[in-house]
């Protein structure tokens, strides 16, 4: 991926924020849904806010390198998981993805590498 813009940094700043309420708040369980959720009703007014969306998605899929959720990633990574998931391993998984997002803001807030 192309290095990004100082204000396509904000950009995808901004839309890493609105995913990690939706996240917060339990309306969903994965970063890419939740950035979904974060567009406005009809997007196509909004270029600016689906770009935004497309650049954050391309970042999150970019690091998973190919897998196409944080398990399967870390599966990937050797991490063993059971076939059925208890609840203490999906909280663990979630405070991951929060942190995760923690993460990606701080470094598209912060200067350009």
């Amino acid at each position: 991926m192309k290095p990004l813009t100082t204000y396509e940094r904000e950009i995808v700043a901004d839309i890493f924020k609105k995913a990690k309420v939706i996240l917060e708040q339990g309306q969903c369980d994965y970063i890419c849904t939740s950035l979904g959720w974060a567009l406005p009703h009809g997007t196509l007014a909004y270029p600016e806010e689906y770009r935004a969306y497309e650049l954050a998605k391309a970042i999150v899929m970019e690091r998973l390198e190919g897998q196409l959720s944080l398990e399967s990633w870390l599966k990937y990574q050797g991490f063993f998981f059971p076939k059925v998931i208890s609840p203490e391993v999906e909280q663990k998984l979630r405070n991951h993805r929060l942190q995760w997002l923690d993460l990606l803001i701080a470094e598209f807030e912060g200067e350009k590498p």
